[in-house]
């Protein structure tokens, strides 16, 4: 299995001030096992939350709830704990929604 870390700022051009109309700070994670990704974001406001927001096998979107309890899933859980996520959700039909059993 295989960890790909990066951070990003999303954010407005500056006003005449430097001031933006909106800024977005944040890490991605990508786990990935064979043909199997799944996507993670953590902002650097909430840096002890992380949102896994996507899933893929062979560019196809599956539901993040249907791997619960896989190994990639259980992985990118374990790898998160050791980076300092303590609340770990998933981007479900209706919104952000806690991992099963994820809660330390």
């Amino acid at each position: 299995m295989k960890v790909e870390t990066s951070h990003h700022i999303d954010a407005s051009e500056p006003d005449a001030h430097g001031m933006h109309d909106w800024h977005y700070e944040y890490d991605m994670f990508l786990f990935t096992d064979d043909n199997l990704r799944l996507a993670a974001r953590s902002y650097s406001d909430t840096s002890h939350e992380a949102h896994f927001i996507g899933l893929e096998r062979k560019h196809k979107q599956l539901n993040i709830a249907d791997e619960f309890g896989q190994p990639l899933m259980l992985f990118a859980i374990a790898y998160l704990r050791s980076v300092g996520k303590t609340e770990l959700n998933y981007l479900g039909p209706d919104g952000y929604q806690p991992i099963p059993g994820s809660k330390k």
